[in-house]
């Protein structure tokens, strides 16, 4: 109970980590994600470039035949390489989201665990409690806020910080990191 009273005390400390969330999101896509926007018209212009650069190199002085040939042969080994630069910038670009998600994640972790700091270091909990607090789970730090009457699991913001977490865990951990 008197952690909701801190709570609802310090709403609008809440709401800056909110909006920092916020802010962090919008600023990933804007400076970051959004340049994976156009990699399907990437791909077909380094396509293009390398079937121009190959070709060039390539059927100068055959004749029609080999100039067919050669040309299949071209397009194929072409395809393969902008097969394979696609494969790797969408890999990229996978990854930088979810080390978007990791950083947003654990931008809130932190601040959540150093307003907790801050707001009961005047109950005297004892001098591991911070580095009980640092070392806990993100789910260990739940289950506390609850034994103040804090009903955080049952809300629909849990769920969607849960599943974050655990996106984050497995992106980071691999999919021990569930248990």
């Amino acid at each position: 109970m008197q952690i909701e009273i801190c709570i609802s005390k310090y709403e609008p400390e809440i709401k800056y980590f909110i909006e920092q969330n916020e802010f962090l999101l919008e600023q990933s896509i804007r400076r970051i994600l959004s340049r994976f926007d156009h990699i399907e018209n990437e791909t077909d212009d380094f396509r293009s470039e390398d079937i121009k650069m190959t070709s060039s190199n390539l059927l100068e002085g055959v004749n029609h035949l080999e100039y067919i040939e050669a040309s299949i042969d071209i397009h194929e080994a072409s395809f393969n390489r902008a097969f394979q630069f696609y494969s790797l910038i969408s890999d990229m670009k996978k990854d930088v989201y979810l080390n978007t998600l990791a950083l947003i994640f654990h931008h809130w972790d932190k601040n959540f665990r150093s307003w907790l700091l801050k707001e009961l270091r005047y109950y005297n909990l004892g001098k591991s409690f911070k580095d009980d607090l640092w070392e806990a789970s993100f789910l260990e730090i739940i289950d506390f806020c609850e034994l103040f009457g804090w009903q955080i699991k049952p809300t629909a913001y849990f769920k969607k910080i849960l599943i974050l977490q655990r996106i984050v865990n497995v992106y980071k951990h691999g999919n021990r990191s569930l248990s």
